[in-house]
């Protein structure tokens, strides 16, 4: 202690000496040194470490062996630590491997519940509530689901024509729609399918003749009489109803500019059908999800480009194509069956037709939907009724899977087709007898059917009936074009004969449209009669490629008008149209003859 006091001192002595910094950091220096002496010394002291010894050899040895006890018992920790992660990880394996049997049993359970086509359970509206999940309720005993689908309605509102001078040349040069009649066709449609009891109606484009405010509101007012009787009604625009440039109205001599409307305004019109009750919506386009019970969902899709202004041709935009794979795998996971509707296409289904009909980019699109091994597309756009399956390569087997596009012609357009979906076993059997009375008329056919093919070495089938379906459940959908039927709707309700006579009416309006513009065209001169045949058989052909009904086209070659058009017209553009359509009409669905 003496000697630490001197030390002390002397320090003392230098502060006073030099003043300075120097001396202060050797003054915090030697506390910090004395502090660490007296700790040590304090710490080796005997008795203040348990058994510690503190003296020689033993003190030694002590140190030696506090050191194995503490590298032995932190080994063992360690291994304890590791068996117990060993055993929480199975654990979470057992638990996580659980939980994948609990949900392959939901959704097989989801599955066999669609089975049952008594009763089905639907989404209460509003389907979407503020905490984000569906509430459903128990629908009524109503059978077979039924889906009925329709495009391009065209409809001109009352208010912009008065049958003038304009609005007769407008039709002229129009491609055969009944434009006159189109309330009174799309009024018989709707009845049609409340007969049918169908689950749900959906119009997927072409709502409108050229995107006419006045023509959608009118529509709206006739989808909201049939809606409130009952009938659950779904839209989504095509490429006529937004931002149509040339939305006009026709009155005299005189064509002039009408309001169109925009995707905003669109939304406002049609709201309350399918956009209300949807379980999802995009926000990047006019696309939803609806729940057409727990079982299936459709998904409708907004294909269009209209910003700045709308455009024939169809695209799909990669935020939607994001928000169509978040629903595709909630669907998924649901153990729902999706079926995707837009207005334009999704593969190329016409030679006639090449150009803006199939959406931008499709490839994308067509990738997603067999990811999820989606069973068809339903479109419109190309006013032709058009059954074609996707195959990822040239000569793939029928069996193998790929979407398949089912198109629906023209409701507007003679013979005013729509698309019946029906998940009843007797449908499927008509059907099948349908069909092999279309393909086995006589042995004529027969015959014409083998030289087509010899002459088309492409020829693919108009169905794949026995391929490997897709279908989450027991029974697949059976698919149905039909006529709409204005004559018996037109029943009672008026005297007008071309209402009560419309398909002959329809058909003969068609022909008549479509003969004059193929006279007009022709660039030699020839006999009246001769030019009335040549136009009615391209008028024939056309007919029966728009609406699905298959022709021999080894027949219509040797037919007398086709043999005009060869001696008359060998370089006429509508030959060589004629010519694509007899390759194609091989690959149209079997429809019976009206």
């Amino acid at each position: 202690m003496r000697q630490r006091r001197e030390r002390i001192r002397r320090l003392m002595k230098e502060i006073k000496r030099n003043g300075g910094m120097r001396a202060a950091l050797a003054v915090l220096f030697f506390c910090m040194l004395l502090g660490m002496v007296i700790f040590l010394g304090h710490w080796q002291r005997p008795g203040e470490q348990g058994d510690a010894v503190v003296t020689g050899e033993s003190e030694s040895l002590g140190e030696d062996s506090q050191g194995t006890e503490s590298q032995e018992t932190e080994f063992q920790e360690n291994e304890s630590r590791d068996e117990e992660a060993s055993a929480e990880g199975e654990a979470e394996d057992i638990e996580e491997n659980r939980e994948n049997r609990k949900d392959e049993e939901n959704k097989e359970n989801k599955r066999e519940a669609r089975k049952d086509t008594g009763k089905r359970r639907r989404p209460v509206v509003p389907a979407l509530p503020p905490d984000g999940e569906a509430e459903w309720e128990e629908a009524e005993e109503r059978g077979p689901l039924k889906l009925v689908f329709a495009s391009d309605m065209h409809l001109l509102g009352a208010s912009l024509h008065d049958e003038g001078k304009a609005f007769q040349e407008k039709i002229r040069r129009d491609d055969g729609k009944v434009i006159p009649f189109g309330r009174e066709i799309v009024e018989a449609f709707l009845a049609e399918a409340a007969s049918l009891n169908a689950d749900a109606v959906v119009l997927h484009g072409d709502l409108t003749f050229e995107g006419e405010r006045e023509s959608h509101e009118e529509l709206a007012g006739i989808l909201r009489q049939a809606q409130e009787k009952g009938l659950q009604i779904l839209v989504v625009p095509g490429n006529h109803d937004i931002n149509n440039l040339v939305a006009s109205s026709y009155f005299g001599e005189k064509t002039m500019p009408a309001d169109s409307v925009t995707a905003e305004e669109f939304l406002e019109i049609y709201h309350e059908f399918g956009y209300d009750q949807a379980l999802s919506r995009d926000e990047a386009s006019l696309s939803y999800t609806y729940a057409v019970d727990e079982h299936t969902w459709l998904l409708m899709l907004d294909t269009n480009d209209y910003e700045p202004v709308g455009k024939v041709g169809g695209k799909i935009e990669q935020e939607t194509l994001q928000w169509m794979a978040e629903q595709l795998e909630l669907a998924d996971e649901e153990g729902v069956q999706v079926i995707p509707v837009g207005h334009h296409n999704l593969l190329q289904e016409s030679r006639l037709y090449p150009f803006d009909c199939t959406i931008e980019g499709n490839e994308e699109t067509i990738q997603l939907f067999e990811q999820h091994k989606l069973p068809f597309y339903i479109s419109g756009h190309l006013h032709a009724a058009r059954v074609k399956k996707h195959r990822t390569a040239p000569g793939v087997s029928e069996e193998e899977y790929g979407i398949r596009e089912v198109v629906t012609s023209s409701l507007s357009m003679s013979p005013c087709q729509y698309l019946l979906l029906t998940w009843d076993e007797d449908a499927e059997a008509a059907q099948d007898e349908d069909e092999e009375m279309v393909e086995n008329k006589d042995a004529e056919t027969a015959r014409d059917k083998n030289v087509e093919m010899a002459e088309n070495e492409d020829v693919e089938t108009a169905r794949d009936d026995d391929t490997e379906t897709a279908w989450k459940g027991e029974t697949e959908p059976v698919w149905e074009f039909r006529q709409t039927d204005v004559e018996a709707w037109a029943m009672g309700r008026t005297e007008d004969s071309r209402l009560l006579n419309f398909r002959e009416f329809s058909q003969k309006w068609y022909y008549e449209m479509i003969g004059g513009q193929i006279r007009d065209k022709l660039s030699v001169s020839l006999t009246e009669k001769n030019e009335l045949e040549m136009g009615w058989f391209y008028a024939d052909l056309l007919y029966h490629y728009c609406a699905g009904i298959p022709l021999s086209g080894a027949k219509m070659r040797r037919a007398e008008g086709y043999q005009l058009w060869e001696r008359f017209g060998p370089d006429e553009a509508s030959l060589e149209e004629m010519e694509l359509m007899l390759k194609d009409n091989t690959e149209v669905p079997a429809v019976p003859e009206p």
